[in-house]
């Protein structure tokens, strides 16, 4: 896959994989983006202790988004690595609290 055609920014802290979006979770985009992590994901890795999704740049996230993100969490818990959410900006903060995601992703309001 060509560089700047991923749609995330992949970055390792020891045993922490950290997974920057370079774009907006909406439907346009989440196909690339489910496939790129799946691959990501997929292959076996001991040293992988965590997933670190950060959404900074992520201006939207789209009901499409939301489930990509609840997919991923399910996928690291069957594989017994930890997930967390980073970065949303208040308006994606606010759209997990309505589909009461927030406690889940560990979200808090500014």
């Amino acid at each position: 896959m060509d560089f700047e055609k991923k749609p995330f920014l992949v970055t390792r802290d020891g045993g922490a994989w950290r997974f920057t979006a370079r774009e907006s979770l909406m439907a346009r985009h989440v196909p690339a983006q489910r496939a790129f992590l799946s691959a990501a994901l997929e292959a076996a890795n001991p040293d992988r202790t965590a997933v670190v999704l950060d959404l900074s740049r992520a201006a939207v996230v789209d009901s499409l988004g939301i489930t990509l993100v609840v997919k991923l969490q399910r996928t690291c818990r069957q594989q017994g690595v930890g997930f967390r959410v980073e970065g949303a900006n208040p308006e994606v903060t606010r759209l997990f609290k309505v589909f009461s995601l927030n406690d889940l992703f560990g979200l808090q309001e500014a």
